[in-house]
């Protein structure tokens, strides 16, 4: 299973690391074992209703990461975007989503400061896979887009620096 894996991956990693799971029951799950594997290690997930993090604790376990005190964070969607951690050089997605601005914002809390590594767990034949897929073609779509319009823009420029 994908938990074995992780503690593959995780044994020896000297760094920081943000694991990224969409669901609550995961990152419980993968909190535990990272503090079996005696790695320090806090959940960040939002919150909703009753359960979950306020903001103020939120706040505080990110900054313990970004002072080292914790060496794993594992997070839902809430530590996606507009986290500035920039010692942050592995990133890991237990789950995938099939939102290509979601996988983007996940990929970009890696690597801020030096060069990082993103590791993506897919199940062969699950959902995973799928989600993988499809954010893969949805980001690619999106490159394609930009470069239509890059050279839609730089055509449009020859044109005006003809005026001068």
């Amino acid at each position: 299973p994908k938990i074995d894996r992780l503690v593959d991956i995780l044994h020896d990693v000297k760094s920081k690391v943000l694991i990224f799971s969409s669901y609550r029951d995961s990152v419980n799950v993968i909190h535990q074992k990272l503090l079996d594997m005696n790695i320090s290690a806090e959940i960040l997930i939002g919150k909703s209703g009753e359960t979950g993090l306020k903001q103020k604790k939120q706040i505080e376990t990110v900054q313990r990461f970004r002072d080292g005190v914790t060496k794993a964070l594992v997070a839902t969607r809430v530590g996606e975007e507009g986290l500035d951690i920039s010692e942050v050089n592995l990133v890991i997605f237990y789950d995938n989503v099939p939102s290509s601005i979601r996988f983007i914002q996940r990929k970009g809390r890696t690597g801020r400061k030096d060069k990082g590594r993103l590791i993506v767990l897919i199940a062969k034949n699950t959902i995973d896979e799928t989600y993988y897929f499809i954010g893969k073609r949805k980001i690619e779509s999106a490159k394609n887009m930009g470069n239509k319009m890059i050279k839609h823009l730089e055509k449009d420029e020859k044109v005006l620096d003809d005026f001068f």
